[in-house]
């Protein structure tokens, strides 16, 4: 388990090597509390959040060591995470208007696109029925009639042909293949 220490870091943000010693002594109260800070070897490293430094000390000159020569250390701000680091990477408002003007533009854009392909294919429809020279509104609107009654008609066949069904095995009227015996 891992236990805080409250540490206010100088203005250059590197502890200095008594800050460390008194750090490291908070946890190490045998050996290390009579270290001299100035022969300790420390290496400090501030990557994006993660903040570390790496503490030794000389191997004491009388004795066997009960106490580590070496020890890291982890700093963390106080909310835990160094946002600052990431700064760069959070947009303005500039930046979020843009990005909202863009997808708004976007989907409209796709929505005329759908708007075009339907148009499209309405104007296609419309140079079928008009395949020779330029049509007159009369004679647009003639042929539109003469369509309408022609499936008007071909509507009427169907209905007819419903009405006289025939056998699809003898090809008589009034049963069908399921319920006729001979």
């Amino acid at each position: 388990m891992l236990t805080p220490v409250s540490v206010a870091l100088p203005d250059n943000k590197e502890p200095t090597k008594t800050m460390v010693r008194d750090i490291v002594t908070t946890f190490l109260t045998k050996e290390w509390p009579f270290v001299d800070p100035e022969t300790l070897t420390t290496s400090y490293h501030a990557l994006f959040a993660n903040r570390h430094c790496r503490v030794e000390r000389p191997k004491p000159t009388i004795g066997i060591p009960t106490e580590p020569l070496r020890v890291f250390i982890k700093f963390h701000k106080g909310t835990g995470v160094d946002m600052e680091t990431f700064k760069h990477l959070v947009p303005s408002k500039h930046q979020e208007a843009l990005v909202k003007g863009a997808t708004t533009v976007m989907h409209a854009a796709v929505l005329l696109k759908e708007e075009v392909k339907e148009l499209q294919e309405a104007n296609a429809m419309k140079k079928r029925i008009q395949e020779a020279g330029v049509l007159t509104v009369r004679e647009g609107q003639d042929i539109i009639q003469n369509v309408a009654v022609e499936e008007q008609i071909r509507v009427e066949m169907q209905r007819r042909q419903g009405i006289l069904r025939r056998c699809g095995r003898y090809r008589e009227v009034g049963h069908n293949a399921r319920t006729f015996t001979r």
